[in-house]
């Protein structure tokens, strides 16, 4: 008997060793890479409608950054039902398989999420999901 928890505790030690060896050498795979601002548009627009939301019901700015590059600006304003936080997980599993991040801040106690779309260590662009105020004012009363 205990002959055989020492062996069952040598496997799941050596089982997580291996885990731990496999998690650090394999690199992840992804499906394409992005190799013009073109290109990431149309990812970023193919993310947004895979995550459930019409692409007619933002707005888009543009930000002007450097003398060479702008970022855009996609804004929308969305009932306080709407779960931000499954939208950003559907742009985040889409984007994810382009190497593309896309970390999120939720501002307090609007429940606004800014979402920015990161490439290659800089900030293309950024998803502004607002809270529509008729929305809060009701919810108020």
């Amino acid at each position: 008997m205990k002959k055989r928890k020492i062996l069952i505790t040598c496997l799941l030690i050596s089982t997580i060793f291996f885990s731990i060896v496999l998690a650090v050498i394999i690199e992840p795979s992804y499906v394409s890479t992005i190799t013009d601002l073109s290109e990431l548009n149309n990812h970023i627009d193919l993310a947004i409608e895979h995550a459930g939301l019409e692409l007619s019901i933002f707005e888009k700015t543009s930000v002007k950054v450097t003398n060479e590059f702008s970022r855009t600006i996609y804004t929308t304003r969305l009932p306080s039902s709407f779960s931000k936080t499954s939208f950003h997980l559907a742009l985040h599993q889409y984007l994810y398989q382009l190497n593309i991040q896309c970390p999120a801040k939720v501002i307090l106690p609007e429940n606004n999420m800014n979402i920015h779309i990161v490439y290659k260590n800089t900030i293309f662009r950024t998803i502004k999901l607002n809270t529509a105020k008729a929305q809060i004012d009701y919810e108020q009363q």
